[in-house]
């Protein structure tokens, strides 16, 4: 029987990947590189990566894209004359498609020519954002007002989408180019992200023509427990969040407190009104969209650590439904806030690796998609990666190389006990002790927060229209 991608222990290195393709691990990177070798990464340095993979993904794509046959040159297994005809087609349907597109694009206003005055590509001297069309050609120029404004190449790696960058870290949005507001045009949000992380950051959302039309300022004085906390916040990202609907836009904007522990996130409208707030008491670091119920309807994933329980925590909401704080108890319960809308809110345990660190507290720095609704999140002084499923459930716990070289040291330094480590056992414990929320309790099995059902019946209402 062939086994499941989704409950199979990964391969968790490049020697276990290695030896399992009858290869050196040198020809492993090769193949990744060139015939997209299916290896999932994972991490925060290019020196620390995590690297992983399953046995029957390898398997599956030996199958199809052996390297050294033509299968591998040729993607598809198109033969030539397959090709031939393909191109005779397409030079067939070109001239109608041409003729469609134009009629759609002079309809909407949107001719090749109207074209070169929209926002395409950006350019950062001192505290300009400059906007270029697709020719880089400039079309306006907007003065931030701050000096320490970070350069070109940061903005770069935190240009447009969510991606994951060469040093397998996750770079949320600075800046994007989109239309937000579905009038034909595209707009810029532009996050005035400064060197020494001012709280003064603010988002900027400007026009095709580069009008401003709105800035979002972010915080507010806010008590927990006792605490209270001024209005100095600093932008992490803004985005517009792709929920695959036609008309305005929402926008994700993740905000957190200088120098203290309140973070949020907002849901603001086009127009720049905002329309949902989640509060952590703790640091975000990471998020994605995720379809954790296979039912077409996107759930926001938030990633960080929990100050209050010293703990990385996942949380999943509707983005619909935004709005209170997560699972406090008094000393950091915020009486300004509602119990939070989260469906699931997740804490993850602590190894004897990152307490050894003298970490105050462990954080989920990373999350990823895998296929099927199924996610890895990635603890960052452990480098342990849990495996979950769509229905947030503890499918696998993968202890990297990284952890067992950490583990390795503070045996050498003589702060664990000499011994083999047992991987199995840890994994199982760890599994264990990953604890939900269910709107009343911590407990170790599954469970959504049953405060917060009626969110889920409508979505699942949304599903079935």
């Amino acid at each position: 029987m062939k086994a499941d991608s989704s409950t199979e222990k990964p391969l968790s290195s490049w020697k276990e990947i290695s030896a399992y393709l009858g290869c050196d691990e040198r020809t492993c990177l090769r193949w990744e590189k060139k015939f997209k070798l299916p290896v999932h990464r994972a991490g925060t340095k290019p020196s620390k990566s995590l690297v992983f993979a399953y046995k029957e993904e390898l398997d599956e794509w030996l199958k199809r894209r052996k390297p050294g046959d033509p299968l591998a040159e040729n993607p598809e297994g198109l033969k030539p004359s397959s090709l031939s005809k393909r191109w005779l087609f397409l030079l067939a349907v070109i001239p109608g498609v041409v003729l469609v597109v134009f009629i759609l694009m002079s309809l909407t206003g949107k001719s090749a020519r109207g074209g070169q005055n929209e926002p395409f590509d950006f350019k950062i001297e001192n505290s300009l954002l400059i906007i270029t069309n697709r020719n880089k050609t400039e079309l306006w120029r907007y003065d931030s007002g701050l000096q320490s404004l970070y350069g070109e190449d940061s903005y770069r790696q935190h240009f447009g989408h969510r991606h994951i960058g060469n040093d397998s870290d996750s770079y949320l949005p600075w800046l994007q180019i989109n239309d937000i507001n579905d009038d034909g045009h595209t707009e810029v949000l532009f996050v005035a992200k400064t060197q020494d992380d001012s709280p003064q950051s603010a988002l900027h959302c400007i026009d095709s023509r580069g009008r401003k039309l709105w800035t979002y300022e972010p915080g507010r004085d806010m008590t927990f427990g006792t605490r209270h906390f001024s209005a100095d916040y600093a932008l992490d990202c803004a985005f517009v969040l792709d929920m695959g609907r036609p008309g305005p836009q929402k926008i994700l904007v993740m905000a957190r407190h200088k120098p203290n522990f309140p973070s949020y996130v907002a849901i603001l409208s086009s127009k720049g009104e905002t329309i949902g707030e989640y509060w952590n008491t703790g640091r975000f670091s990471d998020c994605a969209l995720v379809d954790i119920d296979d039912d077409g309807n996107h759930a926001l994933v938030l990633v960080g650590t929990n100050n209050e329980y010293g703990k990385g925590f996942l949380a999943a909401i509707d983005p619909d439904f935004v709005w209170g704080g997560s699972p406090q108890a008094a000393d950091y319960r915020c009486p300004n806030l509602i119990p939070g809308s989260e469906l699931f809110y997740i804490l993850f345990p602590r190894t004897i690796v990152d307490r050894l660190e003298f970490a105050p507290r462990e954080v989920i720095s990373f999350v990823d998609l895998l296929k099927h609704g199924r996610l890895i999140a990635i603890a960052f002084n452990s480098r342990i990666i849990f495996e979950l499923n769509a229905r947030m459930e503890i499918d696998a716990v993968i202890v990297s190389d990284a952890f067992r070289e950490k583990f390795r040291k503070f045996q050498e330094a003589g702060k664990i006990p000499p011994g083999n480590l047992n991987e199995t056992a840890l994994s199982e414990n760890l599994a264990k002790s990953v604890v939900y929320y269910d709107g009343e309790r911590w407990t170790t099995t599954p469970s959504r927060n049953k405060k917060n059902l009626f969110i889920y019946l409508q979505k699942e209402g949304r599903k079935n229209r």
